[in-house]
């Protein structure tokens, strides 16, 4: 896995202070529900008012095998047209050979089923080939898990900026965001391996217990 690559829909907290309330009511700290579970406050599923509340923040991002952040592009949507994608390939590239330890012609770019990503001939003219996760397999896809990092420790500073009064713009939520993303590739103090890297290098043994499982819906 030379870059892992996803899009997701963050939300900046609103500034009146009951929309921001309702906001962090909604409990984003996951990203989907397990079969058998029920719906709980943790889940990012459940949410009592029906929309996802606040400021939309779309983000494509990814990480490379080696566990390092190294794709974070800010788009104005999160679903677009094929045309808009090419132009984002740059620096899908970038990001896929910023891995020092990338030293291949031709970059493997994992990704899920979107209709504008799927453009083999385009990326292949820019040094990537494209591998696409199962439909439906979001146990196959390791970025869903950062997703659910992102979101949960992005809920937790709301939850401090609420108590302290503060109100941050959408560049302070960026800022913070990818401070965050690139916080996942740090090994921390006693630890041998970073969270990312935890993450791929646990994917053989979530790849054989989907195996155990006869795989189905989301790897269940």
């Amino acid at each position: 896995m030379q870059l892992i690559i996803d899009g997701v829909t963050l939300t900046k907290a609103p500034k009146p202070l009951t929309a921001r309330q309702r906001h962090m009511a909604q409990g984003i700290k996951a990203m989907r529900i397990l079969e058998g579970e029920q719906y709980d406050n943790a889940m990012h599923n459940y949410n009592r008012y029906g929309i996802q509340l606040g400021q939309n923040v779309p983000l494509w991002g990814g990480f490379t095998g080696h566990g390092k952040f190294t794709l974070r592009e800010w788009t104005a949507r999160p679903k677009m047209t094929k045309e808009d994608w090419v132009q984002h390939l740059p620096a899908v590239k970038r990001a896929a050979y910023a891995d020092k330890q990338q030293n291949k012609m031709q970059a493997n770019v994992w990704q899920d089923n979107e209709r504008f990503l799927c453009q083999p001939d385009i990326h292949k003219a820019h040094g990537l080939k494209l591998q696409r996760f199962p439909p439906n397999s979001g146990d196959l896809n390791p970025i869903e898990t950062v997703w659910a990092w992102l979101r949960r420790d992005l809920a937790k500073r709301e939850q401090s900026d609420y108590a302290a009064g503060r109100v941050i713009t959408i560049r302070q939520f960026k800022q913070r965001a990818a401070q965050l993303l690139q916080s996942y590739g740090e090994k921390k103090k006693g630890q041998k391996h970073s969270s990312l890297e935890k993450l791929v290098r646990g994917m053989p043994k979530r790849l054989r217990i989907c195996k155990e499982r006869n795989y189905g819906r989301c790897g269940k």
